[in-house]
């Protein structure tokens, strides 16, 4: 007989994302944030400031990027590179649903339907240069704090259901 006092372990995403585990992830967070933490510091230094423009183009933080020598992208490429095929799926998968990419439903269904997608679209090359110019560790934070029995909501459905 089951002791009803004792509480069942909550599934986290790896129990659906089968491929990739903590470690993995946790390692591609650390290199993407010092990636981006350098990649930013650069930028200031790389780009110069322009008269009555207060932003700055894509192209400008991917130049900045590939200027550099010694930035810490090289790891986490080589890193991402060192994957399977379907881990890189599956990582480019949790970075879409933290992203809130993702079709609404449970967390296990978008993210089988963001596999699916991911498959269709997938280039072995591609992938690493795609991801690290993305916030890859904030997105993969996020991913890896969800369950799979987790609702995702799109943001039609979130302003619905809250009259907007």
């Amino acid at each position: 007989m089951k002791n009803p006092n004792s509480k069942r372990k909550k599934q986290d995403i790896f129990s659906v994302a089968t491929k990739l585990n903590k470690e993995l992830v946790e390692e591609v967070i650390r290199l993407s944030d010092l990636h981006h933490k350098t990649s930013g510091a650069l930028f200031k230094t790389q780009v110069p400031v322009r008269k009555r423009k207060s932003f700055y183009s894509a192209a400008d933080w991917v130049r900045a990027q590939d200027s550099a020598p010694n930035l810490p992208k090289i790891g986490l490429e080589d890193f991402i590179a060192t994957l399977s095929h379907e881990q890189r799926i599956e990582l480019m998968d949790l970075a879409w649903l933290g992203r809130n990419d993702g079709p609404p439903g449970t967390v296990r269904q978008s993210l089988e339907s963001l596999v699916k997608h991911a498959r269709k679209l997938y280039n072995p090359g591609g992938y690493a240069s795609y991801l690290i110019h993305k916030p890859l560790g904030r997105y993969l934070k996020i991913a890896s704090g969800l369950s799979p029995t987790d609702i995702v909501l799109d943001e039609v459905e979130i302003e619905m259901r809250l009259g907007l």
